[in-house]
């Protein structure tokens, strides 16, 4: 069964696991990491949040920053993060952040698979020790809200907002 990360299975079968790894404990955690009070907020479509851009970046910022302070400033080094947000860009101008219709549409879903690729670098520079646990989530839920032209749009424009509140915090690196 394929769900999306923001998605609960009704019931999950005897066998699984939670996101954590921890089987058969009971926990107050919500049922997914996109359900963390800090990333519940990041919608993406029609009729955005207004403050999407401003507060909630703010806050979603505070969080990964924290991690990079308790790491001793070794997980989520800007200019790691700036990768990611160099290659969301990339893709944002590859569907086209100008074109309309079908044009757009066959753009987007040319390039949906690669986009959504995104997950798997993060996961991969976890396992290198270059972002942590929740800058991991953070890719996956946003990403997880990526499903046409306009959405991509807002992803772009959340982690540009993001990612001028994270240099706020640190503007040495």
């Amino acid at each position: 069964m394929n769900h999306s990360p923001r998605e609960t299975p009704a019931k999950q079968g005897s066998g699984a696991q939670n996101p954590g790894g921890m089987s058969g404990q009971a926990s107050a955690k919500p049922a997914t990491e996109c359900e963390e009070p800090w990333l519940k907020k990041v919608r993406f479509g029609e009729g955005i949040d207004a403050e999407l851009f401003d507060t909630t970046a703010q806050g979603i910022a505070g969080v990964i920053f924290q991690e990079f302070e308790e790491s001793k400033k070794k997980l989520n080094r800007p200019t790691q993060i700036r990768r990611f947000y160099d290659e969301i860009c990339m893709w944002s101008e590859r569907v086209g952040d100008n074109k309309e219709g079908k044009e757009a549409k066959e753009a987007f879903d040319k390039y949906l698979p690669f986009i959504r690729m995104l997950n798997a670098k993060a996961a991969y520079a976890e396992g290198r020790k270059l972002v942590g646990r929740k800058f991991v989530a953070l890719i996956r839920c946003v990403l997880s809200e990526v499903n046409s032209v306009k959405s991509l749009q807002h992803f772009k424009l959340f982690m540009e907002a993001f990612m001028g509140f994270y240099k706020q915090k640190d503007p040495q690196d």
